[in-house]
């Protein structure tokens, strides 16, 4: 099986003590997933003491944060993608960093130290802060700039209910990196707010993981939509193409890959031509039952390679061919609705009983032909009895010219 691209290498940055990993939802060369892409694995290791460890997935664009490492230690990362059958990928390039310190480390030791946080002699006697001295007062306006806030400084009990207004907010002012991750909850959101909207950009799903319902997922080339019905990566898909058929919109179904990752199933449906198959785990050949309807042709049967494949055809010029085999006539049995079969007689004989093996359901309609062996036939023959078990054909001997017979015939049942 074919894994899929390697990926791009990932971008890391550090901040506030931990890492995070971001991914852009390509391969290495820019291309973008295939439609069987299910995650991306995310490696790290200490470049020092090697021995990988997956930290975390992604099945889209997007980022992972790694918490708890010691501050200026290396870690490298790369990734590797896995498809619906569980083929993965070369790993990707690497990316190195580490954590750095929320405090500046010159201040570490000089100033602010882990027990008295001000160490005693740094700041003059006369330019010491007495608790409480300080009001809002005392401050020059436009005095605090953002800069002089650290990070998560000011919560949300700091901020006195109603004193935020739209018109506080510039436009543009709060940009989806500003939002913590999970602030956004329904009951957040009005009845209706999304209504009439035309959401862009995303990926919608009803869960992250299990049984769940992804809209658009990252790396899909056309509109699509998948179900999982497992924590899994064998999935169902619906989406619509408009590669098929030049101006058209064509809709296709596909199924998750059976237990032996040998067979998918695929339905297509376009203006002019239908189509279901049973095909490969890859949906890039031919492994099974087919149908297919166009606007001047239909054909029903099995495709897997050219020596096994066998349909019929119907076209719009009223006429019908068949493609394969027929089974020997001895096999298969009572309800059979044609028998065709052929053998040899031997010399001498005037005749021959053709049994069908078996004693059929129906009345049967027995055509035969009889090919004589001799170099000059001189006999006649026709057909003399038939019963729903066999059937009998006779002939002269040919005037003493004794040379066996061929017969080839095939019975319908009516």
């Amino acid at each position: 099986m074919t894994p899929p691209p390697v990926p791009s290498m990932p971008q890391v940055s550090t901040r506030l003590g931990v890492i995070h990993v971001a991914w852009d939802g390509l391969g290495g060369g820019g291309e973008p997933m295939p439609s069987d892409f299910s995650v991306v694995r995310v490696w790290m290791q200490d470049p020092l003491a090697p021995g990988a460890a997956v930290v975390g997935h992604l099945d889209a664009a997007g980022s992972v944060v790694v918490p708890g490492q010691p501050y200026g230690a290396d870690r490298e990362f790369w990734l590797t993608a896995i498809d619906r059958s569980g083929n993965e990928s070369a790993a990707s390039a690497s990316a190195v960093t580490a954590t750095q310190p929320v405090v500046d480390t010159d201040l570490i030791g000089q100033v602010i130290d882990g027990a008295q946080h001000i160490i005693d002699g740094t700041i003059p006697a006369n330019a010491k802060i007495v608790a409480g001295t300080i009001t809002g007062g005392l401050i020059q306006a436009g005095a605090i700039q953002a800069g002089h806030i650290a990070a998560n400084a000011v919560t949300a009990d700091k901020i006195a209910a109603g004193t935020i207004q739209a018109g506080h907010i510039a436009a543009n002012a709060v940009q989806a990196d500003n939002i913590a991750a999970g602030a956004i909850t329904a009951t957040k959101l009005a009845a209706t707010a999304i209504d009439g909207k035309t959401i862009t950009g995303a990926n919608i799903r009803t869960a992250a993981t299990g049984r769940r319902l992804d809209l658009q997922p990252p790396g899909a080339t056309f509109p699509e939509m998948r179900f999982y019905p497992t924590n899994g990566t064998n999935y169902t898909r619906l989406r619509t193409r408009d590669d098929q058929f030049s101006g058209e919109a064509t809709f296709e179904i596909t199924s998750g890959t059976n237990s032996g990752s040998t067979a998918a199933s695929q339905t297509t449906i376009a203006a002019g031509w239908m189509q279901m198959q049973v095909r490969n785990a890859s949906l890039s050949g031919d492994n099974g039952g087919l149908m297919e309807l166009a606007e001047d042709y239909a054909t029903y049967g099995y495709k897997h390679t050219s020596s096994d494949e066998q349909y019929f055809w119907f076209d719009s010029s009223g006429r019908t061919r068949h493609v394969g085999k027929w089974w020997d006539f001895t096999t298969l049995g009572p309800t059979a609705g044609i028998l065709a079969g052929s053998l040899t007689v031997s010399s001498g004989n005037s005749g021959v009983t053709i049994s069908y093996g078996a004693t059929m359901t129906g009345n049967m309609g027995p055509v035969a032909s009889v090919r004589d062996g001799a170099t000059n036939p001189n006999f006649y023959w026709c057909g003399t009895s038939s019963t729903p078990s066999s059937f009998q054909m006779s002939w002269s001997q040919g005037g003493g010219v004794y040379s066996g017979k061929a017969i080839y015939w095939w019975s319908h049942r009516h």
